[in-house]
């Protein structure tokens, strides 16, 4: 992969290149023509405005980049923070809000208007479950997304996702470009780091960064927010979720899944199929499709099983792990 995927920024710019030209050209000749109507002409001048513009936006995102040769022992950044979140396909947000304060827990709508286009269900140990539907993307972005690699093989993944499932997750971590460039140099193919922003329902604006790697089913990684809502409030749930215990990630190759998440995070396996990521285990299990599956959650209300979007989710009481002892990045 990492061969292939070598001159991907040279491929990119220059099929970019090539669009903006025949945009350029298709733009004039139709302007110029007295053949076409004017009604045409201005339709089919705005359909190539939009092309080439969505060309120029696919110039600023970076190509997936990598160091070819990798390295045979990767090195270890250290503990990677106890933080991140997984993202769990719903049909309706608005709905699956309802259905999730049903199930006792305390969903957050994200962004601004009366129909909010996902929400959260934050945890007390820095992670949290979204809820949003993959399917429900602006076609524009679709388009843009065309251009560039990472973001394209994403929504692929994305693309197989069912509701009621999980399918895709994230590692918070404090230094998001140097834990970008280890990856780099441990062969991982991955996007430029990139700034984001979202105004948020007070009207202030949330920032973080993102890196995302060119394997659709390794998690992308994102920095800590910046000036983001108090969620203190929203962390407990009168169901007793408390925390995150741990989740599985379903492979078809476990050895060469193993092998990618540890030059990912830069971290080893606790065991064969075991990655501490602070206090939250994430197993590995071998399975005919990619996936994320057995979300489990600790409880101060004990053990139980509830259903939250059509997930259903393990609670287990506060008991030590193979986890417990694990520490995290400061």
């Amino acid at each position: 992969m990492s061969q292939l995927f070598a001159g991907c920024a040279a491929l990119q710019r220059r099929a970019v290149w090539t669009t903006l030209l025949a945009c350029v050209q298709a733009l004039a000749s139709v302007r110029l023509s007295t053949s076409f109507s004017q009604p045409l002409r201005k339709t089919v001048s705005r359909a190539g405005s939009l092309v080439f513009f969505s060309a120029v936006a696919s110039l600023t995102v970076g190509c997936a980049t990598t160091h070819p040769e990798g390295r045979a022992n990767p090195p270890l950044m250290g503990p990677v923070p106890a933080g991140g979140h997984l993202l769990l396909f719903v049909t309706d947000v608005p709905l699956a809000m309802e259905e999730a304060r049903k199930a006792g827990f305390d969903p957050v709508p994200g962004g601004q208007g009366q129909s909010p286009h996902n929400a959260m269900i934050y945890l007390d140990n820095g992670w949290f479950v979204e809820l949003i539907n993959p399917h429900d993307l602006p076609a524009l972005a679709r388009f843009i997304a065309w251009f560039i690699p990472v973001v394209d093989n994403r929504l692929e993944a994305w693309d197989q996702a069912k509701p009621g499932e999980l399918f895709d997750w994230s590692v918070d971590v404090q230094n998001i470009e140097k834990a970008q460039q280890l990856a780099l140099d441990n062969g991982i193919a991955f996007s430029d780091v990139r700034d984001f922003d979202r105004e948020q329902r007070d009207g202030t604006y949330t920032e973080w960064k993102l890196a995302i790697p060119l394997d659709g089913y390794l998690p992308f990684l994102k920095s800590p927010y910046i000036n983001h809502i108090d969620i203190s409030g929203h962390q407990k749930h009168s169901n007793g979720a408390q925390r995150l215990k741990g989740f599985t990630v379903v492979s078809p190759d476990l050895q060469q899944t193993r092998e990618a998440l540890s030059r990912t995070l830069g971290i080893a396996a606790t065991s064969k199929d075991l990655f501490c990521l602070g206090e939250v285990e994430v197993h590995l299990e071998q399975g005919p499709q990619p996936g994320i599956k057995a979300l489990q959650l600790v409880s101060n209300k004990g053990q139980s099983i509830t259903r939250l979007a059509g997930l259903e989710v393990a609670f287990l009481a506060l008991e030590p792990g193979p986890c417990s002892n694990s520490k995290t990045q400061s």
